[in-house]
């Protein structure tokens, strides 16, 4: 694993002996992950940005340490990786900082039906979208918790809220985060911790292209939010102590829906949409994202939305 350091801090032998805070943002190089950690920068926040990919990270932490003025660590690490979330854990002691803020926004989908979804990356998005997560809040929390502040802002999704055929496995992901955040922000209360959980519906990145094989006609027509919007009303929302933060009024009222619609309702509407603006990867009635990926050269230049 690559650790840069920026700014003013020292190295690991050199670093002094009281810790200091930062927000740690996973999946920070991008999409909501890059806005979120702007958003805190903006606010004056200390930033410590992981994501797999060290060019991006790399950029994406020079330009927030030069328009905001904070510090900026960075560490290219794949946290489904075992023990991913244990090495950056160390990575934040050896750099002197410690997580005031744990922000889990890294995450990944597979598209198609569950008994055809390969099983490597099955895996690969349960221990990111949850091991990786919890290991990060089993890390973090009981320090926020001993030092009465701080909190943790798992990144969901409003798939997380309803059945998702087609794309089961990571709605099921975003649930488990869901129910999570609920259940220990009611743990936590009164502790001068919170715990939020961002449930967005469509926001403008390119997460259909990387995980659901759309192409740009499929998504052009969604009302998708930019990630400055979600990140705006996500840090705002987790700052006044909001455990389920629904950005938009569309979001809002999918919400509702979901509370509202009979399951016998809502699944086979959702599985139509899903399978709708995935059809690349079920051409000819056959579920192939592999072979979506490999047509789909050009997906990842146009302006796609994602549904986290």
């Amino acid at each position: 694993m690559d650790l840069a350091l920026r700014g003013s801090f020292e190295p690991h032998s050199a670093a002094p002996a009281r810790l200091h805070p930062i927000v740690l943002v996973t999946g920070g190089s991008r999409g909501i992950g890059l806005a979120l950690a702007r958003g805190f920068a903006a606010r004056g926040y200390n930033i410590f940005i992981v994501a797999r990919n060290g060019e991006q990270l790399r950029a994406a932490a020079s330009d927030i340490e030069t328009e905001f003025g904070v510090l900026v660590r960075h560490a290219a690490c794949d946290l489904a990786e075992p023990n991913g979330a244990d090495a950056i854990v160390a990575k934040l002691a050896g750099a002197g900082v410690y997580a005031d803020i744990l922000v889990n926004c890294a995450g990944v989908a597979v598209a198609g039906d569950f008994i055809g979804n390969d099983a490597r990356r099955a895996h690969a998005t349960l221990a990111l979208n949850v091991k990786a997560a919890t290991d990060l809040m089993y890390a973090c929390l009981p320090g926020m918790v001993a030092r009465r502040r701080g909190g943790v802002l798992n990144v969901a999704s409003l798939a997380g809220m309803m059945p998702m055929p087609f794309c089961a496995l990571y709605g099921a992901t975003k649930s488990y985060l869901i129910a999570l955040s609920r259940a220990v922000a009611t743990e936590v209360a009164g502790s001068g911790v919170n715990v939020s959980v961002l449930a967005p519906g469509f926001v403008d990145t390119d997460f259909f292209a990387r995980n659901l094989e759309t192409d740009r006609r499929s998504t052009a027509l969604l009302p998708a939010l930019s990630t400055e919007a979600v990140a705006h009303t996500a840090i705002n929302g987790f700052l006044a102590g909001q455990t389920v933060i629904t950005p938009g009024v569309l979001g809002t009222l999918c919400r509702l829906g979901t509370m509202l619609l009979p399951y016998g309702v809502l699944a086979p509407f959702v599985g139509r949409a899903v399978r709708t603006l995935s059809r690349d990867a079920w051409r000819d009635g056959e579920r192939g994202p592999e072979r979506g990926v490999a047509q789909g050269g050009t997906l990842k230049e146009s302006r796609q939305a994602e549904a986290f």
